[in-house]
């Protein structure tokens, strides 16, 4: 028995597994090679690393190049409901008192409580990572200080940096800002503009030193072929949107070409997921033959591990609990026990989708949810509600620009917040794969981070872990957030369970109408 569940469990992670082998055994083979092949840092042929690195730098290349199809079918079509038996519907609804008005209350709530979750998560994990800086290095700034104190200082180098740092954060939120709404429909996918400030300094100190002297500058209008992911989100969403509020008659012809590029997107994705091993293992090679500090390096992914673990667990016993018992009074942890063999499909499977239909069975039979709830909340929660994803993913964004030492402010977070959300609520509840690489490298475009994928590929070492973390986050908080409604919309188990058989069936017809527009 023990047997059949393993091997059950090696066969649907089988891609995920064979990844982390083939990153380890490629940063394990890649130390080998630096300590006994080329010992010293100098007598490293470049030539034949480039050739090394280079199926690695392929493989990352062709997942940048489906980065843009991927948002775009992602979002867009997260926005199409089949209307066709919008009528039939609202027929069954009206046929018991309060049908229409409990579907629609407790819709709106949910939509409440799901983008609620989700920005408090990601402003959690914004804030937590900002304040502790697990990707900070302070041996790297001291030693930075110490060669320009040692190697002719020069006071106005010196004061050009801090000008230089000061104003690329503002530099830096009017770009993003700008780029949000682009000038031009093809311009997201391969460029990017903004704006540089220069400053013309003075050749002595005799004018920085005069009080009236005010610094010279000029900006400077450039252009960075890299996709823009806000962009493309916008244009995503408004394409969308417009397409959900029109007769599906009249955009049916887009609305199919749409569905269909979205597959065709998702079969290649599967097939990069398929040779994902062979690139990681280059990648990885090289990159630890490349690599100077990897003591610093480890410490700082370790510190970045334990507080992604912690806020985990925050969330699963600390904010989840405290939200269901100021609106229940009752006792929260019973919602763990009762879901308890659904979390453990979600951390076997890594799909929230996957574990819907036994979530359903617990919360219906082990904690006597109401039918109608069960089948309107968790069937949403599945698709919009990416709680661990809307936490961990901006984590890693913010850590990325640390190591790198690319300076954020407030703004440039808020709109990481928000791009979470987005991004959280387009991608469905299937198993990551290939897609956790192209939301890191999604999340760290919008902090114009360049080249994280080196560091990128050391946290999806582990990321088969925090792959479950997320997943039970995900589901755990549908859960508790059909518990909730039950109590705000008063809705009993006994409603539905009228002796009525008519009323009931009625009632399940409603319900079969209303997973349809979901699906």
């Amino acid at each position: 028995m023990f047997g059949t569940n393993l091997k059950d469990l090696i066969r649907t992670n089988k891609h995920s597994l064979t990844t982390i082998i083939a990153i380890i055994f490629g940063l394990s083979l890649g130390f080998v090679f630096r300590i006994y092949v080329w010992p010293d840092e100098h007598s490293i042929d470049k030539q034949k690393i480039r050739y090394l690195e280079l199926p690695g730098l392929i493989f990352l290349r062709s997942f940048r190049l489906l980065l843009a199809p991927v948002l775009i079918t992602s979002l867009t079509t997260s926005f199409f409901t089949d209307k066709a038996d919008n009528n039939e519907s609202n027929d069954l609804q009206q046929q018991r008192p309060g049908g229409k008005y409990d579907l629609q209350k407790v819709t709106a709530m949910s939509f409440i409580f799901f983008i609620s979750f989700s920005i408090f998560t990601s402003i959690l994990g914004i804030i937590t990572v900002s304040l502790l800086k697990p990707g900070s290095s302070k041996i790297a700034t001291e030693s930075l200080l110490e060669t320009l104190n040692y190697t002719n200082y020069d006071p106005i180098k010196l004061n050009q940096e801090s000008f230089r740092k000061s104003h690329y954060q503002m530099d830096s939120v009017y770009n993003i800002i700008l780029n949000i709404f682009p000038d031009n429909p093809l311009t997201p996918f391969f460029m990017k503009s903004y704006e540089q400030t220069e400053f013309i300094w003075p050749q002595n100190l005799s004018e920085i030193n005069d009080q009236n002297y005010v610094p010279r500058n000029k900006i400077r209008t450039l252009h960075s072929f890299d996709p823009n992911m806000l962009g493309i989100c916008v244009l995503s969403i408004s394409l969308g949107f417009i397409l959900s509020k029109l007769p599906s008659y009249k955009t049916e012809t887009i609305r199919a070409l749409l569905n269909e590029l979205d597959v065709v997107v998702k079969y290649l994705l599967d097939i990069m997921i398929r040779i994902m091993p062979i690139g990681m293992f280059c990648w990885m090679f090289t990159e630890s033959l490349k690599m100077k500090s990897l003591n610093k390096m480890v410490s700082q992914l370790f510190y970045f591990y334990l507080i992604a673990i912690f806020l985990f667990l925050f969330i699963w016993f600390i904010f989840y609990p405290a939200i269901h018992f100021v609106i229940t009074r009752n006792n929260p942890y019973r919602i763990h026990r009762g879901v308890f063999p659904s979390l453990l499909v979600a951390a076997a499977s890594c799909s929230s989708a996957l574990a819907l239909p036994v979530t359903m069975e617990c919360m219906e039979n082990h904690l006597k949810l109401p039918k109608i709830i069960s089948k309107m909340v968790l069937p949403l929660g599945m698709t919009i509600h990416m709680n661990g994803s809307s936490m961990y993913y901006p984590m890693v964004a913010v850590f990325i620009s640390q190591v790198k030492q690319v300076p954020q402010n407030f703004l440039t977070l808020s709109i990481l917040c928000i791009f979470s959300l987005v991004m959280s609520m387009g991608f469905p509840g299937v198993p990551a794969g290939g897609t956790t690489l192209v939301s890191h490298l999604a999340f760290a475009s919008v902090l114009g981070i360049d080249n994280p994928q080196e560091i990128i590929v050391l946290v999806l070492t582990f990321d088969w872990i925090f792959e479950r973390l997320r997943t039970i986050t995900n589901v755990m908080g549908d859960c508790f957030v059909a518990k909730c409604l039950e109590k705000l919309t008063a809705i009993k188990p006994s409603k539905i369970s009228s002796s009525n058989n008519m009323a009931i069936t009625d009632e399940d017809m409603a319900l079969n109408n209303f997973e349809k527009q979901l699906g």
